[in-house]
């Protein structure tokens, strides 16, 4: 099996020493995670595999479903499915504006705990049943991918295709396609008929494949008849902590099944939008709307015109007059008008794919508070046919981007599809920053990092948040290094952790500045990434004294925020400077393990082991939560009550600033 880890070794000269940059899967897909908050109230749906449906109404041809609902689940009436996700963003090229993926993740977005090197079945995809009685000429079609911008299957890693037979109440495998990478190669076996096809190419994984079966036999056409895709995965072991991730993916799009048609005939009735509606702007995916009230700003982030840009095509076999429409929309926060830009019109022919471009005015994305959203919307007008066909396929005539300003600068559109960081000798030390560059002069409040939970918690590290100044194209003076005990990790839908500086840093406009960490272990942390936006050479990582740029093009998810205190969440994890102690003082805590009484002494070059007069004592557990503060005029203090573990002590007093030490509380 293939994992996408990407892996870029530094070899140093004089010497064998090796770091990675690495970028990897992601363990846990947070996407499609059942979110029971007033942003999303969507229910998560597990069905199990078996054979018999549900009681519903039984489906009536044609049915179809090209996966463009804004959903990342597939659409209940049509399917029964586990562990699906519908998306638009790891396919490459989808024929329309989302696709569904099979995975090694099952429903609440985690790795099947079953996943191990052996082949297992993992995602299900199973139609309701359909009323084929007394159908002639049923074919079912599909588009299929395997890999996109995941993890390329090997070839002991299929997607099957099975369809249920009312002769003996089973399963029957009809189709299967399994890829090897080491040739380049997709294979696919037609199960009913015997034959075998081998596509070769090295866009194998980039590449959506054309499939068209006839149901014909007698055991299939019947009033409850159903076909179901099933993956097969399985994870190689890494040595890496926290690198074992998702792998082994394949998409599918534009499922059809109906009557009266031709296995030979690959047209299909629909013109489709093929690629989702980016952001328009260029510079950043986001910017304080504060920071976005003046011409020149909104020049630098979107150019001094609006662009879009169209993709679409036209599957089936009549020539057809297509108008373009564009349209902004405020949604919050904005006194702006909605407005509405005109496209034209052109004669779309069979099979033809057009991408178009357009320049418009720059639109008044101007806010009126420290927040705003618009609604960013390229649409086709087709025709006004009724029928349920062309009805079902409607939702890919459109598609939409909302476009937030709240109070941070990002490069990131919000989606992590991989995780990055640091792995090998040498990375104890190592750090990451990413560059940003304000169009207003601000407070720096706070840090949004998005981590992703990998295996076991293993990323689960001592890090620091670093803010740098500039120095000539680089990383540069220090600015604020608090250390984190452990990485925040949130089941919400794309939720980032914020971390609240100790102080506020003033950034110039216009001066451009560095966020991101230094890592305390030789651990991969797992950052977001972002392999669908490009934001140009902002990312850098430093091992063995020296800078290096980054070879990866995707976004870190790492935000700078700015603006007024009172905007930092209710929730937001506070940092606080490290200690900085006299060199002649050491601080000494026991037992360590405690089971009830910790001792403190201060260690001096002229005293010895000296018992503080007073001193203040706040515990925190090792996610970083405040637990209590204890106050001692004797040295000593009481740890009873407190569960066992780990605890971080910040301790202040005997005229010193505030040390740090950890102890371990076991009974």
């Amino acid at each position: 099996m293939r994992k996408i880890l990407m892996i870029a070794m530094l070899v140093f000269a004089c010497s064998a020493l090796r770091a990675q940059e690495v970028v990897t899967g992601l363990y846990s897909n947070r996407q499609v995670r059942p979110q029971p908050t007033a942003r999303n109230t969507g229910q998560l749906r597990l069905y199990s595999q078996s054979a018999t449906p549900q009681a519903a109404s039984i489906l009536e041809l044609p049915f179809v479903d090209d996966f463009a609902e804004n959903n990342p689940w597939p659409d209940t009436g049509l399917w029964e499915s586990k562990g699906i996700f519908v998306n638009t963003n790891y396919g490459i090229h989808a024929p329309t504006i989302g696709v569904a993926t099979f995975d090694a993740q099952d429903g609440k977005g985690h790795i099947y705990k079953y996943t191990g090197q052996s082949p297992g079945s993992a995602d299900t995809l199973a139609s309701r049943a359909i009323n084929l009685q007394g159908k002639a000429g049923v074919v079912l079609s599909f588009f299929y991918q395997p890999g996109g911008i995941g993890d390329l299957p090997e070839s002991n890693d299929s997607l099957k295709l099975e369809f249920f037979s009312a002769n003996g109440n089973r399963w029957e495998p009809v189709w299967m396609a399994s890829a090897n990478e080491r040739d380049d190669s997709v294979n696919e076996n037609y199960r009913l008929s015997g034959d075998s096809v081998s596509y070769k190419n090295d866009t194998i994984n980039t590449k959506f494949r054309y499939v068209a079966l006839a149901v014909d036999e007698p055991d299939f056409l019947h009033g409850g008849f159903r076909f179901r895709f099933v993956n097969l995965t399985s994870m190689a072991y890494s040595p890496v902590p926290g690198r074992e991730s998702n792998c082994d993916h394949w998409h599918i799009d534009f499922v059809y099944l109906n009557d009266n048609r031709a296995v030979t005939d690959s047209l299909l009735p629909d013109v489709a939008i093929c690629e989702p509606q980016p952001s328009p702007a260029k510079a950043y995916s986001s910017v304080p709307a504060n920071h976005l009230n003046s011409i020149e700003a909104q020049q630098q982030l979107f150019g001094e015109f609006l662009h879009f840009t169209l993709t679409y095509q036209n599957f089936g076999w009549s020539t057809n007059n297509i108008t373009r429409r564009f349209a902004i929309t405020p949604l919050a926060g904005s006194d702006s008008y909605p407005e509405e830009y005109p496209g034209g019109s052109e004669n779309i022919f069979t099979g033809q794919k057009f991408v178009r471009n357009y320049q418009f005015d720059l639109y008044d994305f101007s806010a009126t508070g420290d927040s705003a959203a618009f609604e960013i919307k390229s649409y086709l007008i087709t025709d006004n046919n009724p029928s349920p066909l062309r009805t079902a396929l409607r939702h890919n005539d459109t598609t939409r981007y909302i476009q937030q300003f709240y109070n941070y600068y990002s490069y990131d559109d919000g989606t992590a599809e991989n995780g990055y960081g640091l792995f090998g000798t040498g990375t104890a030390n190592g750090k990451v920053a990413v560059r940003f560059t304000p169009y207003q002069t601000d407070s720096l409040r706070a840090i949004n990092m998005y981590f992703n939970l990998a295996r076991d918690s293993a990323n689960a590290k001592s890090f620091r948040v670093v803010v740098w100044a500039d120095n000539n194209g680089l990383p540069g003076k220090v600015l604020s290094n608090p250390k984190v005990l452990s990485p925040t990790f949130s089941d919400g839908l794309n939720q980032f952790t914020t971390y609240k500086l100790p102080e506020a840093i003033e950034i110039k406009r216009g001066q451009p500045f560095y966020i991101g960490w230094e890592q305390l272990s030789e651990t991969f942390l797992n950052i977001g990434y972002d392999a669908n936006s490009a934001p140009g050479s902002v990312t850098f990582y430093h091992i063995n004294n020296t800078w290096y740029p980054s070879l990866y093009t995707g976004a870190l998810m790492l935000r700078p925020v700015f603006g007024k205190a009172s905007g930092i969440p209710a929730d937001a994890v506070p940092l606080t400077p490290d200690a900085v102690q006299p060199a002649t003082q050491n601080v000494t805590v026991f037992p360590n393990p405690a089971r009830d009484v910790v001792n403190i002494r201060y260690e001096t070059e002229s005293e010895g082991s000296v018992i503080p007069a007073a001193c203040r004592i706040d515990l925190f557990d090792m996610s970083g939560r405040f637990v209590r503060t204890v106050t001692t005029t004797n040295g000593s203090f009481s740890v009873l009550g407190l569960e066992n573990g780990l605890y971080m002590l910040r301790i202040s007093g005997n005229n010193q600033t505030k040390t740090t030490r950890t102890i371990l509380v076991q009974r």
